[in-house]
């Protein structure tokens, strides 16, 4: 037995508790309810309050939460050495604001993973997923009536851009549900695809769209063929229709020709929305420093002082690249790959089990997913609604991965005896 399969089984040989604290439950429901209204807390100054009073209260008592990393060092010990490398970066270049802001978001990740992966039990699991659907059904109707007032594309009650983001999150959960069973969640996950579209967000489009045939191919490793041919048609109608019949999402695709903000594709322009700018801007910044990056915030830094009107690189991975440099990037890819490896692995240990927790599993991996596709064009490490609902899934699946290995655990144990 390898180490990283003793560290696994050491973790599920802990004993599963008859109940876990409601100040557990409570707290990661308000943190997923929060990320629903994440927009209006924005819109009201609160955002950077939420953030630092959830990394507080994720990490303290501090000696509690240590003691959880060490118990999960092989899941997570990627991202705790890039924090510690972008600390390290302090000694070459002073942090900007902005750069914190990305550090205090990690902090909640980790934080929240540690805070949600204590002995599960069927009533916390139960109060998780019925929090998800309010987060996610919340924002929808806000949105919906932005919709109504302002036609599509509307940010005038909640912002487009948040909330094509955010319904990755339902369609992740709803996408999962549909793989372990329930037909009706794929309606669902339809309903937040239409109301993205409607959104006019281009890539969290492509992205929820994707997510369906992705979907299907997992259903299609239980044996259910039908499911990946039926789904497959949808989503090649769907995008289609999408592209060709609806006016607005077609012109928020097509670029102009000639212009430095659109990207050929044979005979189509894209439009990028000054990315390409941006990109040119610190990919040169970058090669001033190539290893060791130019400190936490400097692209960010370099963008607002460039560019009016602009916060961010909006592209996670240049600006890993830019502040921490090679070694940076590269051991927080590996935090990713590690995280997706693992959820992974976990899911295809216990899905045989038939246990409906397992679902949480699925959807980790799901938004993971979608999350490092968002991250090529977006900033998405800086977004608390994304990566806070991100870290609930991982430590609710680590619990039920704990309780499924428990019951296989007595199962073999009775059949022995």
């Amino acid at each position: 037995m390898n180490t990283s399969e003793s560290s696994v089984d050491a973790f599920a040989a802990q004993e599963v508790t008859k109940d876990t604290s409601p100040v557990i439950g409570a707290f990661a429901a308000g943190v997923v309810i929060i990320s629903g209204l994440n927009d209006l807390v924005g819109r009201w100054g609160l955002g950077a309050i939420a953030t630092l009073a959830c990394v507080i209260w994720c990490w303290l008592p501090l000696r509690t939460r240590l003691r959880e990393l060490r118990r999960l060092w092989l899941v997570l010990f990627p991202f705790v050495i890039f924090f510690a490398w972008a600390v390290l970066s302090f000694a070459w270049r002073r942090p900007f604001i902005s750069g914190l802001q990305n550090l205090a978001v990690l902090l909640v990740f980790l934080g929240l993973i540690l805070y949600c992966s204590e002995p599960a039990n069927p009533r916390t699991t139960c109060r998780f997923s019925t929090t998800v659907n309010i987060s996610v059904w919340g924002a929808s109707v806000l949105y919906a009536i932005s919709l109504l007032a302002d036609g599509p594309g509307s940010s005038s009650i909640f912002g487009a851009r948040v909330f094509g983001l955010f319904a990755l999150v339902g369609i992740s959960w709803y996408v999962a549900h549909w793989c372990s069973g329930a037909p009706k969640s794929l309606g669902f996950a339809a309903v937040l695809l239409v109301l993205v579209a409607l959104s006019l967000s281009r890539m969290a489009f492509a992205i929820g769209l994707s997510l369906l045939p992705l979907s299907s191919f997992v259903a299609a490793m239980k044996g259910k063929r039908l499911r990946l041919t039926a789904v497959a048609a949808l989503v090649m109608t769907i995008g289609l229709t999408a592209i060709l019949r609806f006016e607005p999402l077609a012109e928020r695709i097509e670029g102009e020709k000639g212009t430095i903000s659109s990207l050929d594709v044979g005979d189509v322009e894209l439009d990028t929305s000054g990315r390409l700018v941006m990109w040119a801007l610190v990919w040169q910044s970058y090669l001033d420093s190539p290893w060791i990056g130019k400190g936490v915030g400097a692209s960010a830094d370099l963008v607002q002082g460039a560019l009016s009107g602009i916060d961010h690189p909006h592209c996670d991975y240049l600006m890993l690249l830019h502040d921490y440099g090679i070694v940076g990037l590269m051991l927080f890819m590996v935090g990713l790959i590690n995280l997706f490896y693992r959820l992974r692995k976990n899911w295809r240990a216990s899905r045989d089990a038939h246990r409906s927790d397992t679902t949480f599993l699925l959807a980790g991996v799901f938004l993971l997913i979608a999350i490092m596709i968002a991250m090529t064009t977006d900033n998405c490490l800086s977004y608390t609604y994304l990566m806070a609902p991100l870290a609930v899934m991982v430590g609710v699946s680590l619990r039920t991965t704990q309780a499924c290995r428990v019951d296989l655990n007595v199962a073999l144990n009775a059949k022995a005896v």
